[in-house]
């Protein structure tokens, strides 16, 4: 899993320079690095995501998408973690959170297509009690191809 043979304990989380997670809009954003024994380790490292999803088509040229995301810590971690350079900290608990992303795209022609995205990311129990608000995102954008 990666983990240094001089390292004590029980590491089962895997080495995620060959990950292929895929994370909700907000917390792919968020860019957390925790910290565990002083060693920086990515978002996704020490983290089980469980996604479910669907999309329709309820009109011609419309797409709607939905998709819900659940990160639970594969260790209980006790520990603090950075975004953006700022010390986060962490609860001894391993509901790390939940993400709704809302996707919604429209194709107006062959080459052009207006979509958007709201997000909603909800920390879990992981978080300390002041960092447990919901952040919100939305987005928009046009894809032209030529």
């Amino acid at each position: 899993s990666g983990e240094e043979v001089a390292n004590i304990g029980d590491q089962e989380s895997w080495l995620a320079s060959f990950e292929d997670q895929t994370m909700g809009v907000i917390a792919d954003r968020m860019q957390l690095t925790t910290v565990s024994g002083g060693t920086p380790q990515s978002a996704s490292t020490n983290m089980n995501i469980f996604q479910l999803g669907a999309t329709i088509e309820p009109l011609d040229d419309v797409a709607l998408g939905i998709d819900w995301y659940n990160y639970t810590l594969s260790e209980e971690n006790d520990s603090t973690g950075g975004v953006g350079g700022s010390n986060l900290a962490f609860t001894n608990d391993d509901d790390y959170g939940n993400e709704v992303d809302i996707t919604l795209a429209y194709d107006y022609t062959e080459d052009v297509t207006f979509n958007g995205t709201f997000a909603v990311f909800s920390p879990g129990n992981a978080w300390e009690s002041d960092l447990q608000d919901s952040a919100l995102q939305g987005t928009g954008g046009v894809t032209v191809v030529f």
